[in-house]
Order: C-alpha cells, then sequence, then structure tokens
C-alpha cells in the first residue's frame, strides 16, 4: 500500500495488480493497473516533474513504471468541477468507465475517463 506525493491517490497491491483509489469521499476504486502474471508485492509513486507514475513489483520477477497522470489529472479536474458547482466532491463521479486511460499498454488498465 502506498500513498501519492500528493496524498490524492491510494495504491493498493492485489493478486495479478494494483488497485488505485481517491482518497476520501467512498474510497471507490478509480483504476487498476493489471498486468503482472503473479502476486504483486509492492508499489510505490514518484513524481517526475508534472508527471505521476506508479511502480510495482511482482513475484513473477518482475518490475514496471506505469503513467498515472491521467487519473490524477482527472481527479483534479472531478474535484474542480465540483468545487465550481458548489459540491462536495465524491469519488464515485467519473470512476469505472474502461479505455479512458493508458498505462503501460491500453489493455492493462481500466480506468477512468
Amino acid at each position: 500500500v502506498a500513498f501519492s506525493p500528493d496524498g490524492a491517490i491510494l495504491g493498493a497491491a492485489s493478486d495479478n495488480g494494483v488497485s488505485l483509489y481517491e482518497v476520501g469521499g467512498e474510497w471507490e476504486e478509480q483504476a487498476m493497473i493489471e498486468h503482472h502474471q503473479d502476486q504483486v508485492n509492492g508499489v510505490s509513486f514518484f513524481a517526475n516533474g508534472p508527471r505521476l507514475s506508479a511502480a510495482t513489483a511482482s513475484d513473477d520477477k518482475t518490475a514496471c513504471v506505469w503513467d498515472v497522470s491521467p487519473v490524477s489529472v482527472a481527479l483534479k479536474v472531478l474535484r474542480a468541477k465540483r468545487a465550481k458547482e458548489g459540491k462536495a466532491p465524491r469519488a464515485a463521479d467519473g470512476a469505472k468507465s474502461k479505455g479512458g486511460v493508458t498505462v503501460g499498454d491500453a489493455t492493462d488498465m481500466e480506468g477512468i475517463d
């Protein structure tokens, strides 16, 4: 389990992937990185300039680096939109639409547009 540097995203390793959650609200899954062939046993985030990346390590003897900036940007836009409308942000807004985020390879991740 790891938090992004800005504290907005929580990454939780699972059997063959990493679930990305928006911190706060209902804590619903915002995206899933699925690539590894075995148990994922590590996840960490790092910022590279304006980009947000996540690194994963697995018992399949691979380590991968993912661009998760689209998830971070989408959450910031969602929060700004909700604030402009005078509504509290909710984690469920915009979640679970497939194909909107490219991480590694478009077939490896489900996420928000």
